[in-house]
């Protein structure tokens, strides 16, 4: 007890004598050595693939393009990748043929009995398709027709210039009582006879003939090629 009280006195006599000294030099306690520090690495694995099976491949979206295609349209808004099918008992014409159509009497340009003979009389049938009333207008004017291979033209028969000459048809030569010419009013003009084709009597029965007549614009001498 009486140590510890003598030390406590002889601190306190330092203290004092520091705080009224302070020129006096403090001994400083020599600082604790470094400490070393080691740093462990720890090397990281790889990662590996146990298995060698490819990412599966990313399909693209599928996108939708106009058709390029001229799809044929069948009824609406239905479309096919061939034509319809005629109907039974007709035969499809060539597509660079036409029928010529009557618009009074609502009925084509027939061949009678499809025959090829030279001078047959032409008459007026209902639209079927079949190939006796299948036409080609020529860029020479002629109006064609093709039976079992045989080639026909449209004639004035004997060139006749007179009202009611017969047309008929003939085998193909050039001449002008051949060559026809398709007017605004739908009326056909013969070049050589400056009449047009035109319907006996204007009748609208089946078999009626066709003749040239004076142009009046009348509907038995309106045609339209279709």
């Amino acid at each position: 007890m009486v140590w510890a009280t003598t030390a406590s006195a002889f601190v306190c006599s330092v203290l004092i004598f520091l705080a009224t000294n302070p020129s006096v030099p403090v001994p400083v306690a020599d600082p604790l050595p470094p400490t070393e520090w080691h740093w462990s690495v720890t090397p990281t694995t790889s990662r590996t693939s146990t298995s060698n099976t490819a990412l599966p491949a990313v399909t693209p979206p599928r996108t939708t393009t106009a058709a390029s295609s001229a799809t044929p349209i069948v009824g609406a808004g239905k479309t096919s990748s061939s034509p319809a099918p005629p109907p039974t008992g007709t035969t499809t014409p060539d597509p660079a043929t036409v029928q010529l159509r009557a618009l009074g009497a609502g009925k084509c340009l027939d061949v009678p009995n499809s025959t090829t003979t030279q001078g047959t009389q032409l008459q007026i049938y209902t639209c079927n398709g079949r190939p006796d009333q299948a036409w080609t207008y020529t860029s020479s004017g002629q109006f064609t027709v093709t039976l079992s291979g045989t080639t026909r033209c449209l004639d004035g028969n004997n060139q006749g210039t007179t009202p009611g000459a017969k047309v008929v048809i003939w085998a193909c030569t050039g001449q002008p009582n051949q060559q026809w010419a398709l007017r605004p009013d739908g009326s056909v003009l013969g070049l050589q006879s400056g009449l047009c084709l035109d319907i006996t009597n204007s009748s609208t029965a089946n078999a009626a003939h066709i003749q040239m007549s004076i142009c009046d614009g009348r509907s038995s001498q309106q045609w339209a090629l279709t």
